[in-house]
């Protein structure tokens, strides 16, 4: 069932599927309409619930993150969740999260953390089978993760061959 509230509007990528929260362990974000009422519903059903279950929001480790909102409206929404300013991009499970369409340079996290795994792996005491195996394993199963979340360039793609190929 579906309610229709009034004061809330949907993150406009969000809208289509009517999603409003993403939840991970014990991480939660929430996704609106960067206006004041949606925030302030927002707000309201988040304070409400932290009653009900006795919980409270920490807000040394809370942030908000706003793209193309104006200053007056960016300040209000600060002031009303009291949340911290994060800024975008920002690096979540070793993903980074954008407003915009990711350049090439923003997945140089995944080859720096492809390239941290294979300098920890003893190379020359490796057979050919054995160094496969942690590529198909390891490194396959990061890319893998990867992909699940954003679609990888081509070129990005052709870095991560070039990596197992040098390994091998």
């Amino acid at each position: 069932m579906h309610v229709y509230i009034p004061a809330f509007a949907f993150h406009p990528k969000c809208g289509h599927f009517r999603i409003i929260h993403l939840a991970y362990v014990d991480d939660l974000l929430l996704l609106s309409r960067g206006d004041v009422s949606s925030v302030a519903l927002v707000m309201k059903c988040l304070n409400e619930f932290g009653e009900m279950a006795w919980l409270r929001v920490n807000l040394l480790k809370s942030n908000r993150y706003m793209a193309s909102i104006d200053g007056y409206v960016r300040q209000q929404i600060l002031e009303l969740t009291g949340f911290s300013a994060g800024n975008l991009p920002v690096c979540y499970l070793g993903v980074p999260l954008a407003a915009r369409r990711l350049r090439f340079s923003d997945y140089d996290i995944l080859v720096d953390a492809l390239t941290a795994k294979i300098n920890s792996w003893p190379r020359h005491s490796l057979s050919y089978a054995e160094k496969i195996e942690l590529i198909r394993s390891i490194l396959q199963g990061m890319e893998c993760f990867w992909f699940s979340i954003l679609p990888i360039p081509n070129g990005m793609i052709d870095v991560i061959k070039a990596l197992c190929k040098k390994f091998v």
